[in-house]
């Protein structure tokens, strides 16, 4: 398998009536990698836990779809949704030395590896947006994301 898609994570935005999403990356063949972020109509965030949403798909390279809330009201158009994939940074592939080393073993931590990469860029990209806010003179809460006011560095 190759990682094709450049994307760990998608957002979507709510409409009150879709409770059904589609994402189109691999998710790293296990559900535990899914880690689902809603963001309010006030721009503040909050981890949705992995019991009140589901996913499928997980082992298509093409991705799947994933289900929030699992009952209840679907989000409003003025609420979001990102699904990112997180997997774990470790390394869990071992080569014996004199063993057999078998060529899928290699393509698979070097997917992993991509996983990781596209995992990392992704908060760097956030981290620069974070950065350009503070520099524009936003002043925010990082936890939540929510804009808390104002300021000039002059």
């Amino acid at each position: 398998m190759t990682i094709s898609n450049t994307q760990n994570y998608v957002t979507v935005v709510g409409d009150a009536m879709t409770t059904t999403f589609s994402y189109d990356f691999y998710m790293g063949g296990s559900a535990t990698y899914a880690q689902l972020v809603f963001t309010s109509a006030a721009g503040a965030t909050s981890s949705i836990t992995a019991s009140s949403f589901s996913v499928s798909g997980v082992t298509n390279t093409a991705g799947g779809t994933f289900t929030y809330p699992l009952s209840g009201s679907a989000i409003t158009a003025s609420e979001s949704l990102t699904l990112y994939r997180i997997v774990p940074l470790q390394q869990s592939a071992a080569v014996a030395n004199q063993g057999n080393l078998y060529p899928a073993v290699i393509e698979n931590e070097f997917d992993y590896l991509t996983m990781i990469d596209q995992q990392q860029q992704t908060q760097i990209e956030q981290l620069e947006d974070t950065v350009a806010d503070i520099e524009a003179g936003e002043i925010g809460d990082i936890a939540t994301g929510q804009v808390l006011g104002n300021f000039s560095g002059a």
